[in-house]
């Protein structure tokens, strides 16, 4: 018998199934839904964006309704903008700060997940060290910044120590209490398989716990964030926040506008850098502290 006759359990009619398709394709494919479902949000974003400074613009040339010297169009802003950075100012500002943040960032961050963790785990400690973090938290920091003026002049180091100090506490509270939330059945069934406390806090309290510290380091990012500028208006000779105070005092408002819109778009990558980093974290799932 021929073997193009033959016939299987299927039947005739019966076809091979398809190759499953390849992994890049499926990556492809989850990417261009995720753009789609995002498209209409950030196409409405750029339209309302769009329509606002079109009103701005119409309203500061044309009906002038605020005074330009305290409220200057778009147009003025961009000039500005470019014109600053052309001239290497907004530059060497900007520099300035990002390196005192990103020092304070990590220093701040590193201590305060040590902290929190540890603080989380043992009860003595907790006991001990949960009033003063509290406590610290809830006071409004920046009052001590004319005393480190006083006391460390205006070296970058005042303001590292502020940005620090602004980082810490919301990682410390959210690691503390990521620790806390542990599920103590996990723990124990750790313990029975003979888990010594390093491994407890590697294989269960981290993993459980790694979802609260990333909520804290954006908390604290914003925080620090904060603290930076206000740092620099009150106690410095070069940053963002100086830029912005010397255009105001000078009355070059379309300079200080420009200042402080730079301060926006860096607090806004800042924030979507560590959303990703939570969304894309293996422990990944909501949390609200």
């Amino acid at each position: 018998m021929d073997r193009a006759q033959v016939r299987t359990d299927a039947g005739p009619s019966a076809q091979p199934a398809p190759p499953p398709p390849a992994e890049g394709k499926i990556g492809r494919g989850r990417r261009s839904l995720r753009f789609l479902k995002t498209a209409p949000g950030n196409v409405l974003f750029v339209v309302t964006l769009i329509a606002f400074l079109a009103f701005w613009q119409y309203m500061q040339t044309q009906v002038r309704s605020i005074p330009p010297l305290y409220l200057p169009p778009p147009s003025a802003i961009w000039d500005a903008l470019l014109e600053n950075f052309r001239n290497g100012v907004f530059q060497e500002n900007i520099l300035y700060s990002l390196r005192n943040y990103a020092i304070g960032l990590a220093i701040g961050s590193t201590a305060g997940i040590t902290i929190g963790l540890l603080t989380g785990s043992i009860r003595k400690l907790d006991t001990i060290l949960s009033p003063y973090i509290w406590a610290f938290y809830a006071t409004p920091n920046i009052a001590f910044q004319p005393i480190l003026i006083v006391a460390l002049g205006f070296s970058p180091l005042p303001k590292i120590i502020m940005i620090i100090v602004g980082v810490v506490f919301p990682v410390i509270i959210n690691a503390m209490t990521g620790v806390k939330t542990v599920d103590n059945s996990l723990v124990q069934a750790a313990k029975v398989f003979g888990a010594n406390r390093l491994q407890l806090y590697t294989k269960v309290a981290l993993p459980f716990t790694v979802p609260f510290i990333l909520t804290g380091l954006r908390l604290g990012a914003t925080r620090g964030l904060l603290y930076m500028y206000i740092s620099e208006i009150f106690g410095s000779t070069q940053g963002l926040g100086f830029m912005v105070l010397q255009a105001t005092n000078k009355f070059q408002t379309p300079t200080a506008f420009a200042g402080i819109i730079i301060l926006v778009v860096i607090s806004v990558l800042i924030i979507k850098a560590f959303e990703t980093l939570e969304r894309r974290s293996p422990y990944s799932r909501k949390v609200a502290v």
